[in-house]
């Protein structure tokens, strides 16, 4: 028999406590090390002189712009792997008063909230990893008569490597973020106490919710850098909307799957106060048919259906409208600000032309 799955903590929040820093801190300290390093190659192989002096083709100055966007990319990811962690641990502590927990199991709860089972974490990444490096580089190598390895320029190599990255980094980030939002819900299915009359006390979870869409909308936002010029060709485009409509759906994914155990919870309790008010109801009917009624009945019977119609408009899901909207507002604003520049630049070009 095998012993129990070893658990470690995210690379990334480990990290965090190491250098005393949060998400930005993280996110800046990874930038600037990144950035040095990536200019510190492109002057080492000449290609920097190239591109400060102008002489650098069109398709040297693209291929530096994406090894710029990437290195914000592999340093947004772990910053993101830290919110989610911060967001969902904060919402936990906030729900204790929701919870049918004991301080010792609420302390216990939120130790092990960010905990990954190691085995599993690798597999995630590794998906991540095959995924990406397919997605983005499988067609260049399809579309190559000649594809060396050997024959890739410094910058080529970088890409391959930070994109080897990105991929290891984005698998463990969902993995993370659905292991942590399915035990926010388990335990919430499990623990939790509901209140139809009360939905807005679970708002912690779709903050948790939220902030999975947010960390993905982030992602689309810098995956948006990387619009090629015209000249560039489809290649690149294609692979970006492939990413983008990916990361929507997985942003989507991430505000439901805290939901679901509180939304179980509330779907059982309105159905039983549904059948009890039914049955309510029925007597005071029954009661309501006897030859000499008591005239206070009227006003029972009016109460009852009142509250049984007060049940039945309770949302099944603590999210509202507003919520739903800035979850919306999250992914729209940055692939309309990308329509909105694209309009503008046609625009240029049929009043220059």
């Amino acid at each position: 028999m095998s012993g129990p799955a070893e658990t470690i903590r995210p690379a990334s929040v480990r990290l965090a406590e190491w250098f005393s820093v949060g998400p930005l801190g993280l996110a800046l300290g990874m930038a600037g090390a990144l950035l040095a390093t990536l200019f510190g190659m492109l002057a080492a192989t000449g290609i920097l002189s190239q591109l400060v002096s102008g002489d650098a083709p069109s398709w040297l100055s693209q291929d530096f712009r994406v090894g710029v966007v990437m290195c914000l990319i592999l340093a947004y990811l772990p910053a993101a792997q830290l919110i989610i962690v911060r967001l969902a641990t904060r919402s936990l502590r906030e729900l204790s008063t929701e919870l049918d927990l004991s301080a010792d199991e609420l302390k216990e709860r939120v130790a092990g909230l960010d905990r990954v089972d190691r085995r599993k974490n690798l597999w995630a990444g590794g998906f991540g990893l095959i995924g990406l490096m397919v997605i983005a580089f499988l067609p260049e190598a399809l579309v190559t008569s000649s594809f060396e390895i050997m024959e890739l320029g410094a910058l080529h190599l970088s890409h391959r490597a930070m994109g080897a990255a990105i991929g290891f980094l984005s698998g463990t980030g969902v993995f993370l973020a659905i292991t942590t939002s399915r035990r926010l819900s388990a335990l919430t299915a499990e623990r939790g106490r509901v209140d139809l009359l009360t939905p807005g006390r679970w708002q912690p979870l779709c903050r948790v919710g939220l902030g999975n869409a947010f960390v993905s909308a982030g992602v689309i936002s810098l995956l948006l850098l990387l619009v090629p010029e015209r000249e560039a060709g489809v290649g690149l485009a294609m692979v970006l909307v492939g990413l983008v409509t990916g990361i929507v759906i997985l942003g989507g994914l991430g505000l439901v799957i805290p939901l679901r155990g509180v939304r179980d919870r509330i779907r059982e309790a309105k159905r039983r106060e549904l059948d009890e008010s039914d049955q309510r109801i029925s007597r005071l009917r029954l009661a309501w048919d006897e030859p000499v009624p008591d005239p206070a009945l009227s006003g029972q019977l009016a109460d009852a259906i009142a509250y049984r119609a007060l049940i039945d408009d309770a949302s099944e899901w603590p999210i509202d409208l507003p919520q739903l909207g800035r979850f919306g507002l999250v992914f729209g604003l940055p692939l309309l600000s990308w329509v909105a520049a694209a309009l503008v630049e046609r625009l240029i070009d049929l009043v220059i032309a």
